[in-house]
Order: structure tokens, then C-alpha cells, then sequence
């Protein structure tokens, strides 16, 4: 919602099964950020703000590899 702040988290599968958290190495973006921001470093990478009501898609990159996800702010 406007106003409420969610934590996304970027998690990558490697070669060799394993898994690990890289919500602090990827690069993250907002289609919209004058509707829903995403915190890009500091102490919240991946922190993303409900600014005014409507979506954005939020994508986390990494070496060319990328994911998505919907946000909608109300």
C-alpha cells in the first residue's frame, strides 16, 4: 500500500546446486518510482516503498541475468 515498505529478496541458484542470498550484489530498478521506489544500496537494497497508488515492476539484475515481479500500491 501507500505508505508501506515490503523487503524483496534476490536469491541465485549456481552450477553447483547451491543456493545464496544476493539481494546486496544485484542491481535493482523500478518502471515506475514515482509510484512504487526501490531502495538500490545502503542498509536496504531491495527495500521498496509505496509512493502514490498504481503498479510498477520492480526487476532485480545481475550479469545479465534478471527477474521481475509485479508491485501494486494502493
Amino acid at each position: 500500500g501507500v505508505g508501506l515498505t515490503q523487503q524483496m529478496t534476490a536469491v541465485g541458484t549456481f552450477s553447483d546446486g547451491t543456493q545464496g542470498n544476493l539481494t546486496a550484489s544485484v542491481a535493482w530498478t523500478s518502471s515506475a518510482p514515482a509510484l512504487v521506489s526501490v531502495d538500490t544500496s545502503g542498509a536496504t537494497p531491495g527495500l521498496v516503498h509505496g509512493v502514490a497508488a498504481g503498479q510498477s515492476t520492480v526487476t532485480a539484475s545481475l550479469q545479465g541475468v534478471s527477474t521481475s515481479t509485479l508491485v501494486t500500491a494502493s
